[in-house]
């Protein structure tokens, strides 16, 4: 059984959980906005990658998992 908090504190605090009783916390406009997200981050790394390094045709998978994680992290950095 997966719980992040008690029962108990559901009960004490049920305001916290209000968003997630509405369905707002993922609903399919949430979704479809982290799918554009995702489609243009992924597009504007591969354009500058590719712009940027088109000598090196071959480091360009390399170079472009680099900055995906980077720009992953650095989503996760500005939501905290």
């Amino acid at each position: 059984r997966d719980e992040d908090v008690s029962q108990e504190n559901v009960l004490l605090f049920p305001e916290l959980y209000s968003e997630l009783q509405k369905g707002r916390a993922l609903s399919i406009k949430v979704f479809l906005q982290w799918v554009w997200m995702a489609i243009y981050q992924g597009g504007v790394i591969m354009l500058l990658v590719v712009l940027l390094f088109s000598q090196s045709f071959l480091q360009i998978i390399s170079i472009t998992f680099t900055a995906l994680i980077l720009t992953e992290l650095y989503m996760v950095f500005i939501e905290i």
